[in-house]
């Protein structure tokens, strides 16, 4: 699927009025990396990165589940590059935020149960 027809689907959704397309990137993350995460472990990480990520606003962390569609939605903003890269840059300051977990967790999610997965953060 194409940018084009990202924005589209986000827009059917409402979730995508305030994008704008700004770039694409090709992600160093593979689907043939060693990872082997049941969807308990997948869910389990991804909701720990929202809890890291706003430790002091967690009643702010809404999930909405319609369907097979799950959003999940937190004040805090996240640096959406690093989840293209294997390795971190990060301080210890934001450990546990979207790091080598929530990529693990979104590769399996694709290679293993065909999960359309879709990151924004503020308007990327």
């Amino acid at each position: 699927m194409d940018w084009q027809e990202n924005l589209e689907k986000l827009n059917q959704l409402n979730i995508g009025s305030s994008l704008e397309y700004q770039e694409t990137l090709m992600s160093s993350v593979t689907t043939s990396w060693g990872v082997e995460w049941d969807e308990e472990l997948i869910a389990r990480d991804i909701m720990q990165n929202f809890f890291d990520a706003n430790q002091d606003r967690l009643s702010d962390i809404d999930i909405n589940i319609e369907g097979s569609q799950v959003t999940i939605t937190a004040p805090t903003p996240f640096n959406l590059k690093r989840l293209f890269y294997l390795g971190s840059e990060k301080s210890g300051d934001d450990i546990g935020q979207y790091g080598e977990g929530f990529k693990a967790g979104a590769m399996c999610l694709m290679r293993d149960y065909q999960v359309e997965l879709i990151a924004i953060s503020a308007n990327m």
